[in-house]
């Protein structure tokens, strides 16, 4: 396998070739080789030398996906049943281990299952990927899927989003503290000077302070409508973290109307 990828990264350093040509390329190497399964673009940038890779952009997978600055990561809970019930148009696996309203085919569904649900794995894993396929996950959209999520204990619906940014605080740690370059040649550093370190408690700790002090705002205003929800939560909550971590983490305030 070495020989094989040696070869093929060696062809890629000296021309840029199309995706089909690519494909071709592998196919006809691998018959050289005798190597039955093709290997996959980001497999053969995992075996590349760290000064080889700004010369295999043509490996990059799907360079759109985070064009915008922004990458999607998508987690999913684990299967808990609808308490209402269920649906004649949604599928329901959850007998099987399937989350409510999936499949079980889909990438993110996979993801789960092979991670067993752990919102830590999943966020990490997700973001490993966005690495080596050559994207740099400096903002990140959070989507948890997996049915009725609001509907889950109330501890578990914590649990699951404390572990989640936690992976993206420790995984900033670890590719993050020097300068890196971006797609578009940016010098992009993150810096983490002051920053004190969270543990699981002192995390629960935080989020149920902030619930705290953001009712207590409400109800000093005396106005529980739409306008002044999203004011307490954004301007309050952002001064309040950033005080308490050093850090002005993204918050997107989600009013449900019952």
């Amino acid at each position: 396998m070495d020989k094989y990828f040696k070869e093929l990264i060696k062809y890629l350093k000296q021309q840029k070739l199309s995706k089909n040509k690519i494909t071709s390329l592998k196919i006809k190497l691998c018959k050289k080789h005798g190597i039955k399964k093709i290997p996959t673009d980001i497999e053969v940038l995992m075996h590349a030398k760290e000064s080889d890779i700004p010369k295999l952009k043509q490996l990059q997978t799907k360079p759109t996906r985070s064009q915008s600055g922004v990458a999607v990561v998508a987690i999913m809970s684990k299967p808990i049943k609808c308490h209402h019930g269920s649906c004649i148009m949604c599928p329901s696996n959850v007998d099987s281990g399937i989350p409510q309203s999936y499949t079980g085919k889909e990438p993110a569904t996979r993801r789960a299952i092979r991670n067993n649900f752990d919102p830590y794995l999943q966020v990490f894993n997700r973001l490993e990927q966005y690495i080596v396929s050559d994207h740099v996950p400096e903002k990140v959209e959070l989507i948890i899927m997996g049915g009725t999520f609001p509907s889950f204990p109330k501890d578990y619906q914590e649990e699951f989003v404390t572990y989640a940014f936690k992976a993206m605080n420790d995984f900033s740690d670890l590719f993050f503290t020097k300068s890196v370059r971006n797609s578009r040649n940016v010098l992009v550093s993150q810096k983490h000077a002051g920053r004190p370190e969270c543990n699981r408690q002192q995390c629960c700790l935080l989020l149920t302070e902030a619930e705290k002090r953001v009712r207590r705002q409400l109800e000093k205003r005396g106005k529980y409508d739409k306008a002044s929800l999203n004011d307490v939560t954004m301007n309050y909550l952002g001064n309040f973290f950033f005080q308490k971590t050093g850090r002005r983490p993204m918050i997107l305030p989600v009013v449900v109307e019952v």
